[in-house]
């Protein structure tokens, strides 16, 4: 017992090792930032928006700020912790994820769950940002687990069924995934028992009934949030009318000759060839969860996150059906001995990490252009500012009223968006538009097709040429 604990410590410590050394790296995206200085934002005005206050371009229009519980508590993290504090914390929820999903599948009695799971693990760090939809991964392994329970502890696993839906709802949109999940599980109940070559399933009609019922619960309390019912709206129009893929690289369809793409491919072909060898069988309900992800991740990249998390449980087969090998026994001293130095060296990656949340961005969202943009904007508080896409967000936790930033759903409705990329690219009516929405200033990455343009515009004139950025100023005379 104390070998295996010994054991699971060492594996726990390793999987935070590598979060942490992924989390400590420059994050690459400006919905940190944005995220950070939104949740200052309702800290300091004590409630959540329901309209747009950043942007010229959409301001005052309705908006559904779905992530709005993490935004808080990253907020707040970053505030009293600094970016240390964040580190941890997303260390910890990304360490809990996978150790809950390796002990589901010991629970299970499948094989190999820390080698399994460690591996999966890698093959997610793509998808882990400092994010929201970090943190939905966990619930989904949550939910999972206490479906995994409820068939023992009926009531118990419902009650934490309804109370990690009340969370979940306030700090991602994914929440209908739980949803869907608990449902789903509900009505595979209900079919007969049957084995159709390695397919099997089990009919359950009670334990079929309680999911049932504990999914429209969840669904009836899915309207403790700020939005109420209507953020089912935003989330369905989303993900399945707003057409996001057209603009967001993550909402597209995912090449195969990306790493991570082949990776899971890889994968995915090595289990399916393993349960072949060991003619291990497969639950009806496992087999479904990997086909939706699938279709999810061929239709958008980000579901891949998903794959990663369901692949385990359908291509593991039992324990018992392994293949025979020659156990490797640690020494319980020897075991001890690299948890302690894997902890030690966890502390180490810790200390030195300083500074604010801002201060570990990548150079691209590069902080000069910042302080040239907001010069600008001070001296001319009412001039429109063009900018690009990555930058929107770091430039209104500065104060500076932007053209677009990182809440795409905002600009889908009314057409913003569609116009924004087609300026942007430097299309016909590219010049039109920065006339009819009377832009002053342009703040654009270098490869952007616009900035090109208006280096060779006489209507316009270069002010700074950063590694990353130029900004642009029109011309007084045009």
């Amino acid at each position: 017992m104390v070998n295996r604990r010994v054991s699971w410590s060492l594996w726990t410590l390793c999987i935070a090792l590598l979060f942490l050394t992924l989390y400590k790296t420059p994050f690459q995206t400006s919905d940190t930032i944005w995220s950070a200085y939104f949740g200052h934002w309702m800290i300091v005005h004590r409630h959540v928006p329901m309209h747009d206050h950043w942007t010229w371009t959409a301001f005052g229009h309705p908006w559904v700020a779905q992530e709005w519980g993490f935004d808080v508590v990253l907020s707040w993290v970053s505030k009293a912790f600094l970016f240390r504090g964040v580190v941890l914390l997303m260390t910890l929820v990304s360490t809990a994820t996978w150790t809950l999903l390796a002990l589901l599948l010991q629970a299970r009695g499948q094989a190999y769950p820390k080698a399994v799971t460690a591996a999966m693990a890698v093959l997610s760090l793509p998808w882990d940002q400092i994010r929201a939809e970090t943190w939905s991964y966990l619930f989904v392994v949550c939910t999972l687990w206490l479906l995994y329970l409820a068939k023992r502890y009926r009531w118990q696993a419902t009650l934490s069924l309804l109370l990690l839906d009340v969370v979940w709802v306030n700090v991602h949109g994914s929440f209908v995934l739980g949803i869907a999940l608990v449902l789903g599980a509900g009505m595979v109940a209900y079919l007969p028992t049957f084995r159709l070559h390695w397919l099997e399933h089990e009919q359950d009609r009670a334990w079929g009934k309680q999911a049932l019922w504990t999914g429209v619960g969840m669904t009836a309390l899915t309207g403790l949030n700020p939005r109420g019912y209507a953020l089912w709206k935003f989330v369905v129009w989303l993900s399945l009318g707003a057409h996001i893929g057209r603009y967001i690289l993550e909402w597209q369809p995912p090449v195969a000759t990306e790493l991570y793409t082949a990776g899971l491919l890889i994968a995915g072909l090595g289990w399916t060839i393993w349960r072949l060898i060991v003619k291990a069988p497969m639950s009806l309900w496992d087999t479904l969860l990997l086909l939706v992800a699938l279709v999810l991740f061929a239709k958008a990249v980000r579901f891949g996150s998903y794959v990663c998390l369901l692949l385990p449980l359908w291509g593991t087969p039992l324990a018992s059906l392994r293949a025979p090998r020659k156990a490797l026994r640690w020494p319980a001293g020897a075991a001890l001995g690299c948890a302690l130095g894997l902890a030690g060296l966890s502390l180490f990656e810790v200390l030195p990490i300083r500074g604010t949340l801002t201060d570990h961005a990548v150079p691209k969202l590069e902080p000069k252009v910042v302080s040239v943009v907001e010069r600008i904007h001070r001296e001319h508080p009412h001039w429109r500012l063009w900018n690009g896409y990555d930058l929107g967000g770091t430039l209104e936790t500065v104060g500076i009223p932007v053209s677009i930033d990182g809440r795409t759903g905002l600009y889908l409705s009314d057409g913003m968006m569609r116009t924004y990329m087609q300026t942007t690219l430097a299309g016909p009516s590219a010049m039109h538009v920065l006339r009819s929405e009377r832009i002053r200033y342009a703040a654009l990455a270098r490869t952007a097709p616009l900035a090109t343009l208006l280096d060779h515009s006489r209507h316009w004139q270069a002010t700074y040429h950063g590694r990353y950025y130029d900004v642009f100023v029109r011309r007084m005379e045009s």
